[in-house]
This record gives C-alpha cells, structure tokens and sequence, in this order.
C-alpha cells in the first residue's frame, strides 16, 4: 500500500473517532431565577424591569448569555435605582446551582438618597402672575433637602401642562427642564421654566348649522364669552352634544386656532 493510502485512510479514521462528539447534543440550558434583595415595592419593581436578565430569564440562555447579561446587571440595577434618588448603590451578587436550577441573586444596598440641594422653579410670560401657576410653584411637591424623586418632578410637569390647558395658555411650553446631579458633592438641583404665551379666551359661540335654534344649541355650553378657554370644556361641550338629538358624530374638536385675548 501507498503511504498516500495509509495517510488517507489514518485521517478517515480520525474523521470517524471524532464525530460523535459533534454530533452530540448541546447542554440542556439551566432553569434560570433571578432575585432582588435589599429593595421593595416600587424601587423593586423597577429594578426588576431595567434587568434584562430578569426579563430573559425563560428564553432558555445558555451559560455564556448568562454571563453575558449577569456583567450588564450592576449597571441596569444602578439605573432602575436613580428615579428614586439613589445614586451611589453597593450591588454584590451570588450564584447558586441546585440540579438544572440556577438562581442568581442580587443584594443591593441603595445607600443615602441624593438630597436636593437647591430648585429653581418659574413661570414667564402672559401667565407668571395667574393664581393658577402661583398655586404650583408654592405647592411644588419637592423642596431643598428632599430626596430627589424624579416620579415627583414628572408629576409636577404634568400639572403644569395640565394648568396651562385649563386656563387659556395653549402655546405654552418648559424651556427649560432638567435634573442636574451633582456626584462629587453629591446633590441635585431641580430645574423648571415654563413659558406660557399668550392668554386665549372664549370667543362668540357659532354653530354652522339651520336646523336648530342657537340657543337651544348654546344651553349646553358650560363657559361663556371672556371665560380663560379652556380644553376640556370643549371637549364636554362636543360629549354633550353627541349625546343629543340634535348632533351627528364624525367631526372632532373645531381645527381652527383661537385668537388670544
């Protein structure tokens, strides 16, 4: 025989040796759990939605995934901690195997929340004086040496949105928002300047309509001419009428813009 033959035949034989391993099946990934100590209620809940691996954890992840996600963890933690002010956490975590179970366990220590250390909170334009806008800034819901709450500052955003609809500021607007963190003093100073725009009023009520008497029309109107417009009473007034004899739905609130007063 050849040495060529030998060497081929040697190399299929190595080929054969070699092949069920292969062709052998992939390690059954482990039933993964995952765990928080340290928070609870809210804080925990929002911990447990910034980690991917919590949210991952029946996808079937094989070990090097787990790794993968595990070394993401401590960062994702830190992030679902700050709306509730903790900003310097000590995150640790231990592993435990028991049969095709694996249970990665987190223990977080949030550490003290970032105190507030000064705010900044103003109304300009048309409105700054309007007792609606007063009334917020007194009662703002976050003061110096507070914990910095980023859910308390969104819900103060929103009543200013919300007061501003209600009492005739369509066009305003924050020009400037922002939380500003401090980490080397570690404070935070709240930032908030809504700018109003002009102040719209109701105007003449029209309806383009023959059919009915105005004034009949007019009756389930709940504002008057000169009142601050107000959205909301639009959109009842629109309510009211749809569930009268006399509307037929299809058209929205009136497109056109109202002039400000």
């Amino acid at each position: 025989m050849k040495p060529g033959r030998i060497w081929q035949i040697v190399a299929a034989c190595a080929a054969v040796v070699a092949a069920p391993g292969l062709g052998e099946a992939a390690a059954t990934p482990p039933r993964l759990e995952v765990e928080v100590e340290g928070v609870k209620g809210e804080v925990e809940e929002n911990v447990l939605a910034h980690l991917t691996i919590a949210a991952r954890r029946k996808d079937g992840l094989s070990e090097a995934e787990i790794r993968d996600l595990d070394t993401r963890a401590p960062h994702e933690i830190e992030l679902g901690l700050q709306p509730f002010g903790f900003y310097r956490p000590v995150i640790t975590s231990e592993t435990v195997h028991h049969g095709d179970r694996l249970t990665i366990r987190y223990v977080i220590a949030t550490g003290p929340p970032l105190p507030i250390d000064s705010l900044d909170v103003e109304v300009f334009g048309p409105g700054r004086d309007d007792p609606a806008f007063r009334e917020l800034i007194a009662g703002f819901p976050l003061h110096r040496g507070d914990p910095l709450v980023h859910t308390a500052y969104e819900a103060a955003k929103t009543q200013f949105v919300t007061a501003a609809m209600r009492h005739g500021y369509l066009d305003a607007d924050f020009t400037r928002h922002e939380l500003v963190i401090d980490l080397s003093r570690y404070v935070g100073v709240v930032v908030l300047h809504y700018t109003t725009g002009p102040h719209y009023r109701f105007g003449e009520l029209r309806f383009d309509q023959d059919v009915v008497n105005a004034s009949v029309l007019e009756g389930y109107a709940n504002f008057k001419r000169g009142d601050p417009l107000d959205w909301n009473r639009l959109l009842e007034l629109e309510q009211k009428l749809s569930n009268s004899p006399y509307f037929q739905p299809g058209r929205g609130p009136p497109a056109a813009r109202p002039r400000p007063g």
